[in-house]
């Protein structure tokens, strides 16, 4: 039953982390168990009426456990429209193998395909390989005063196809991409997180992705938590017409039984 209920909880996770840039730290789980796990979603929300409209997603998570290694695969669609006319078509699938080196060092590797239509990205492919290492692991009593610090960094080859007036577009990098991670669990009911990315690209330093997030949890009772989450996406290149920058705020209720 728990492992349903951390299954069904990453899920979530996932159906909410579909930009043109996708927030990978949002897509690891811990679980101390070895095996296979497994999980689909799909979500319809309807109106008709006065106001017509209605919103599809669908999410699927696959995850394979052994001693020193994880690999997963994390994919996401979803499709809005209100009055014939589209609010988002957009979705992603990431696969990732991570390996453990020792308690603090791990590397790994990832491919990842995407689309955003409104951000005139036809497809995106990404290729990378990197390192993460824990910068700091403390546990409190209790999981009271928990911190969790990670810092990765490493390369992925990246090729858009991008939709330009009407004409597809091919563009092919090279980025670095690095990022900072943390968690605190301040109380036994209060926590924080955060994560910032940075990905230049390597053959033009001015051209360059930063994505920020941050988050707070409050434990209202074993079955209710408050959550609040600010997102930002900033590119210093958005193909015209596009702005440079997306800012989302958002908040709800989490329900664990």
């Amino acid at each position: 039953m728990n492992r349903f209920i951390l299954f069904i909880l990453s899920l979530f996770l996932i159906s909410d982390a579909v930009t043109a840039q996708v927030n990978t730290e949002r897509l690891r789980r811990k679980i101390n168990d070895t095996g296979f796990y497994s999980g689909f979603t799909l979500s319809l929300d309807m109106k008709q009426g006065n106001t017509e409209y209605y919103d599809i997603g669908t999410g699927v998570r696959l995850d394979y456990y052994q001693k020193s290694s994880h690999l997963f695969l994390a994919g996401n669609f979803q499709y809005k429209e209100s009055r014939e006319i589209k609010n988002a078509n957009n979705g992603f699938i990431h696969i990732r193998y991570v390996r453990t080196l020792n308690g603090s060092l791990k590397i790994e590797g990832f491919i990842q395909t995407e689309f955003d239509n409104f951000k005139r990205i036809n497809s995106r492919e990404l290729l990378g390989a990197g390192a993460r290492i824990k910068l700091m692991d403390q546990y409190g009593i209790d999981s009271v005063y928990d911190a969790d610090i990670t810092f990765g960094t490493g390369f992925m080859a990246e090729y858009e196809n991008q939709n330009i007036s009407g004409s597809s577009a091919e563009v092919s990098r090279l980025r670095s991409t690095s990022y900072l991670s943390a968690i605190f669990n301040v109380t036994k009911t209060l926590s924080l997180n955060g994560v910032a990315y940075f990905q230049p690209d390597l053959a033009d330093l001015s051209v360059y992705r930063i994505l920020t997030e941050a988050g707070l949890n409050i434990k209202a009772s074993e079955v209710f938590s408050l959550q609040t989450k600010v997102n930002y996406l900033f590119d210093s290149s958005p193909l015209p017409g596009i702005k440079n920058y997306d800012l989302r705020f958002s908040t709800g209720v989490s329900i664990n039984f």
